[in-house]
């Protein structure tokens, strides 16, 4: 009845078919803009169909510093994503995120990384079995994140860092950032950085140079097969290289409970000069580089126990609290050698006074046995000791210790410290050169010699030698005819004295297989120890 109905008012029949269809017309449209207007519902259980990825495209995956990120993603030396949700087919992925370097990588600066600061929580994303060499995104505050973990980085690069760690530090350092394990070794003795300056090409020179561990950005971690390395094949090219730092040692000095040296008192200061650790210095000196068992060896500039002797000493600085590191340079012949160096900050950094020792030794037989326990595991030995004594004070001025290579060969470590120190603009007050101070041919004899500007040191060992009644004997020298160290510092304007015992061509035993320590006065080690030990701490005090 309602459909005749709606027939006679429309008229006719055709016309009602038209009202019926625009009718439907509008309500469909009604429908489908209701539904635009609330939303779809992906998840309605309908089968979506994949939509595969292009080539080519870019999937930036989480982590890697970016802040709120819950699962660092690691990767290899190729690029290829070792834990990415999506695999790419664009460029490396290292090129497309790069961590950002903090500008608070201060090591006395220690602070959580949280997310905000460009580390990411979650679970670790590395592991190894035991103490390995691993690859750590720079992002901000990562090397507190390192000190946190016990760890510190041997080598630092804008966007990388690279450390030797425990696998548990493994654990917890890659569980808040992006982490590669390198190799599961600690050992970094034959390990270099060459650096590949922008506009510069390759050439060929690295794989000339060595095994290439590891390649990221612009650097090439690099196993050479002996150090140290001739580099010429490298820096000819224009590359750089460096040497990679050693592991860390197993503990380090307390820095709690510090005094200042008035408060400790600077005469004190040398009951705590230990003759038992001077002595094991001198004898693990001697026996670096020893391959027949006799516990005698070489640190010729040349053979890898020089090498061996720069890490000893770069741990033993160390362990004691102290900031350390390397400084390399070039001999003639292009091997890269380096001079060790290690500070505590004074609070007024405008000066700086420190001890200097040269750790290579030589003999009629260098590259087998040069054991240099007189001339001068007795200087370094002194050194080490120096720097042990003072590194758990508050100092006013800063002090360094300088280990100095390739002495016996032409000077040329001092000449390239002091280059570098005058280059660099180092504040540099007053050095402190011992060399060969255990012989006891001379009595106990204390040799000083110093020229020019420098005159006022050997007064003030005087002052210090009468005021604190050690009742050494001194014979003062202002000769320019005698050639050490601190000759060629002094050449270069930084105020030098030697302290020694015997000079060049006294000794019968110097450079020759007898430089032993059965052959060294302890006793005589240990009274420069002291006397050099008051007269540097009265300039920092």
């Amino acid at each position: 009845m309602w459909m005749q109905e709606f027939v006679a008012r429309a008229g006719s029949p055709q016309r009602a078919a038209g009202f019926a269809i625009g009718l439907i017309a509008v309500v469909i449209l009604l429908i489908a803009l209701l539904v635009s207007l609330l939303g779809g519902d992906d998840n309605s259980g309908a089968d979506i169909p994949a939509t595969e990825t292009p080539a080519g495209s870019i999937l930036i995956p989480t982590g890697l510093g970016t802040p709120g990120a819950s699962t660092p993603v690691g990767d290899d030396t190729t690029g290829a994503p070792t834990t990415a949700p999506t695999t790419s087919t664009g460029p490396d992925r290292d090129a497309l995120v790069t961590p950002t370097v903090g500008s608070d990588n201060v090591l006395d600066q220690i602070g959580q990384p949280t997310p905000d600061e460009g580390a990411s929580t979650g679970p670790p994303t590395a592991s190894c079995s035991h103490a390995c060499l691993v690859r750590i995104a720079n992002v901000p505050n990562a090397l507190q994140m390192l000190v946190q973990n016990g760890v510190r980085s041997s080598y630092a690069g804008d966007a990388w860092l690279w450390a030797i760690a425990e696998p548990s530090e493994v654990a917890s350092i890659s569980s808040m950032t992006n982490t590669e394990v390198i190799r599961e070794s600690s050992e970094t003795l034959a390990l270099y950085m060459v650096t590949v300056p922008e506009g510069v090409a390759e050439q060929g020179a690295v794989q000339a140079f060595g095994t290439v561990l590891d390649s990221v950005d612009n650097h090439r971690l690099v196993e050479v097969s002996k150090a140290p390395p001739n580099v010429r094949v490298v820096v000819d090219t224009g590359l750089i290289v460096e040497k990679v730092a050693p592991a860390p040692p197993s503990a380090f000095g307390g820095q709690e409970d510090r005094q200042t040296l008035e408060q400790a008192g600077v005469g004190t200061l040398i009951a705590g000069v230990d003759d038992s650790r001077i002595a094991a210095a001198i004898q693990e000196l001697q026996g670096i580089g020893s391959t027949d068992g006799t516990g005698v060896g070489t640190r010729y500039y040349t053979t890898p126990g020089n090498q061996l002797a720069a890490d000893m000493l770069f741990t033993s600085l160390e362990s004691y609290g102290m900031n350390v590191w390397y400084e390399d340079f070039v001999t003639p012949e292009g091997l890269l050698l380096v001079n060790v160096i290690g500070e505590i900050a004074g609070t007024d950094p405008s000066r700086i006074y420190g001890v200097m020792a040269h750790f290579d030794s030589t003999s009629d037989v260098p590259t087998s046995s040069a054991p240099g326990a007189d001339d001068n595991a007795s200087g370094v030995a002194a050194t080490l000791e120096i720097s042990r004594i003072l590194a758990p004070h508050d100092l006013r001025y800063s002090y360094r210790a300088a280990f100095i290579n390739a002495e016996e060969v032409g000077i040329l470590g001092a000449e390239a410290f002091a280059s570098e120190a005058i280059a660099e603009g180092v504040p540099w007050e007053g050095i402190f050169n011992l060399d060969s101070v255990g012989s006891s041919r001379n009595g106990n004899q204390i040799v000083l010699n110093a020229t020019g500007e420098s005159v006022w040191m050997e007064d003030l060992i005087v002052r210090v030698n009468d005021g604190y009644d050690l009742g050494l004997p001194l014979t003062v020298f202002q000769e320019p005819e005698i050639v050490a160290d601190d000759t060629r510092l002094r050449d270069q304007g930084v105020e030098s004295v030697l302290v020694a015992r015997e000079l060049y061509g006294w000794s019968p035993i110097h450079h020759t297989e007898n430089d032993l320590y059965a052959n060294v006065s302890l006793q005589h080690v240990e009274d420069a120890t002291e006397l050099i030990l008051l007269t540097v701490a009265s300039l920092l005090q």
